[in-house]
């Protein structure tokens, strides 16, 4: 039986204190999960997840989020995970965080990622020019989304994409 335990904290957001909920599944996966507005509890094996409570519409969102991401990389093996495997995850609005944290980390050479999982992605017009060198990516696609063309860009510059589609 796999025990799960939540507690809240408050971190240093570029805006201002974040509160963010942190979950332990009791797996022996030493994944960190670090996602973004109302993604799906079933992403598959995590040691920890760790969910800041953002608006990704708001202006400073994304600098929250990278604050956020730092930490998690930061504090990874306190927390029973293995710094080397992040993984950002988001849905809709929080998808958009997501790719832009893996575009971030591949600027910056840090954190690392393991992946980038993106749920029903809505993507602004001209996201991202150049996708080379991100995060390898899951993508699940709708029918109104952004997602299946988004994923044909990663493929086109040599990303590996898994890609699902729901109705």
């Amino acid at each position: 039986m796999t025990t799960t335990k939540r507690v809240d904290i408050h971190l240093r957001g570029a805006s201002g204190p974040l509160r963010a909920g942190v979950r332990w599944s009791g797996t022996d996966d030493t994944r960190l999960l670090l996602h973004f507005d109302g993604t799906p509890g079933d992403l598959g094996p995590h040691a920890v997840a760790l969910s800041p409570e953002l608006d990704a519409a708001r202006p400073g969102a994304l600098d929250d989020a990278a604050a956020a991401l730092g930490w998690a990389a930061d504090h990874a093996a306190e927390l029973g995970a293995a710094p080397a495997r992040l993984v950002v995850a988001g849905q809709g609005g929080g998808a958009a965080i997501a790719a832009r944290l893996a575009l971030l980390a591949r600027d910056e050479g840090w954190p690392p990622l393991e992946r980038q999982i993106l749920v029903r992605p809505r993507l602004p017009e001209g996201f991202a020019p150049d996708l080379a060198g991100v995060a390898a990516a899951t993508v699940v696609s709708g029918p109104d989304d952004d997602g299946r063309a988004y994923a044909g860009r990663l493929r086109a510059a040599g990303v590996p994409v898994e890609e699902r589609s729901v109705r």
